[in-house]
C-alpha cells in the first residue's frame, strides 16, 4: 500500500440539505451533509462512510436569490454551478475524542468564518462522531492502537481529506482550498498539506510533532494504552530506544522522494532500516519540510497539557519557522473563538 495516496477516478458522493439545529443560527446559512466512501477500507462499514458537514451562505451564490432551482424554494435543489468561485473553502478538522454533544465551539467558529466570506467543510475523522460504532465512544478505539494501527488511522484521515478536496473542487471550483486542524486534526493537516497540492494554506492549532515527546511528556501518557513492543509492554525507555533513530531518519527522508513511501518503506533499504516503528511514518515532523512556511500559521498554548513546548517547537522548526503565536489559554477547542486568535486566523487566510 502506498501511503497517503488514493486512486481519484470517478468521484461518487451524496449531498443533502440538513438545516442546522443549533440555536441562534443566522437565516442565511445553508448546511449540507456530504458523504462519500473512504478511499481506504477499514474493518467498519460505518467508519468507511465519510461524513462531512458543508456550510455555505446564500449570498455565496451568483445571482442571489435567483440561484434556487425552478422547483421553488427547495434547498435540496440548489444549483451549485452558481457558487461564486471567488469564495475560498476551509477544510476544518477536529481534535481527538471530539463528541457530537461538544461541537458548539466548532460551530461557532464555522458561523464566524462564514461571515468572513469563507465557505467551510467540517470532516468527521475516522472512528469519531458520526463514523463511530454505536457501542463505542468517539475516538475511543485509538486509545488502544499500536504503531501500525495508528499509521493506518492517519492514512485514512489523509486520503479522506484528499478525496474531500477533490469533491469540493469538482462541485464548486473555488479559487482556493485551505485547511485548519485542531490538536489531532492539526497533525493530520500537516501530513495532508504536505502531500496534497490542492491545499494552499494550513492553520495548525495546538499541535506538535515527535510521537515519543507527545506520548510521554504530556497527559497522553495516562491515556494511551496501545502497545508497539510486541510481547512486552511498552515503556518510556523502550519508546526512547525505538525513537532514537528518528533524527537520522528525518535527515535522510529529506534527501529522497517521499512519494515512494509504503508501510514498509521498502523502496529504500536505508530508510527501512532506520524506521524502527511505523509511527515514524505518521509523525508530522517527517512531512513538515515539504510545506512552504509562508503558507502556514501556528496557534499554540503555553499551557498545553497534550503537546509540550519541545514538541511544538520541533514542528515549527521542521516547517521552516512559519508565523507562530503563543497564548496563555489551555488546550481546548474553544481557543479558536478567542477574538484575538480568530482575528489572526482570518487575517492570515485573507493575505494573498
Amino acid at each position: 500500500m502506498e501511503l497517503y495516496k488514493y486512486k481519484n477516478g470517478t468521484l461518487k458522493f451524496n449531498i443533502k440539505y440538513a438545516p442546522p439545529d443549533e440555536k441562534e443560527v443566522p437565516e442565511n446559512i445553508l448546511k449540507y451533509v456530504l458523504t462519500f466512501k473512504s478511499p481506504y477500507e477499514s474493518s467498519s462499514d460505518t467508519n468507511n462512510s465519510v461524513y462531512c458537514e458543508l456550510f455555505l451562505k446564500k449570498d455565496f451564490f451568483i445571482p442571489y436569490p435567483e440561484f434556487l432551482s425552478i422547483k421553488g424554494n427547495n434547498l435540496n435543489s440548489v444549483d451549485f454551478r452558481f457558487f461564486n468561485k471567488e469564495i475560498p473553502f476551509l477544510i476544518l478538522l477536529h481534535g481527538f475524542s471530539t463528541r457530537n454533544e461538544k461541537l458548539k465551539h466548532y460551530y461557532k467558529f464555522i458561523y464566524n468564518i462564514l461571515n468572513q466570506n469563507i465557505a467551510c467543510v467540517f470532516i468527521n475523522l475516522p472512528f469519531h462522531l458520526n463514523r463511530k460504532l454505536p457501542e463505542e465512544i468517539s475516538g475511543g478505539r485509538l486509545i488502544y492502537y499500536d504503531d501500525i494501527e495508528t499509521l493506518l488511522f492517519f492514512h485514512q484521515c489523509v486520503v479522506d481529506v484528499r478525496k474531500c478536496a477533490d469533491i469540493i473542487e469538482n462541485i464548486f471550483s473555488p479559487k482556493k482550498i485551505n485547511i485548519c486542524g485542531v490538536s489531532l486534526g492539526s497533525m493530520v493537516s500537516v501530513i495532508a498539506m504536505a502531500v496534497e497540492n490542492k491545499l494552499k494554506k494550513g492553520i495548525f492549532i495546538v499541535s506538535g510533532g515527535n510521537w515519543e515527546e507527545i506520548h510521554w511528556n504530556g497527559i497522553l501518557r495516562y491515556v494511551l494504552k496501545g502497545n508497539c513492543a510486541g510481547n512486552e509492554m511498552i515503556t518510556r525507555e523502550k519508546c526512547r530506544k525505538y525513537y532514537s533513530n528518528f533524527p537520522v531518519f528525518i535527515k535522510k527522508v529529506k534527501s529522497v522522494n517521499q512519494n515512494i513511501f509504503t508501510t514498509e518503506v521498502s523502496d529504500n533499504p536505508e530508510l527501512n532500516n532506520l524506521c524502527t516503528r511505523k509511527c515514524y511514518l505518521c509523525d508530522p515532523l517527517t512531512f513538515a519540510h515539504k510545506i512552504n512556511p509562508d503558507n502556514v500559521l501556528m496557534i499554540n498554548s503555553r499551557l498545553d497539557h497534550y503537546f509540550s513546548r519541545k514538541s511544538t517547537s520541533s514542528l515549527w522548526e521542521e516547517l521552516g519557522k512559519p508565523e507562530i503565536h503563543w497564548y496563555n489559554y489551555p488546550h481546548f477547542s474553544g481557543i479558536i473563538n478567542r477574538k484575538e486568535i480568530f482575528k489572526t486566523i482570518t487575517e492570515f487566510l485573507k493575505k494573498s
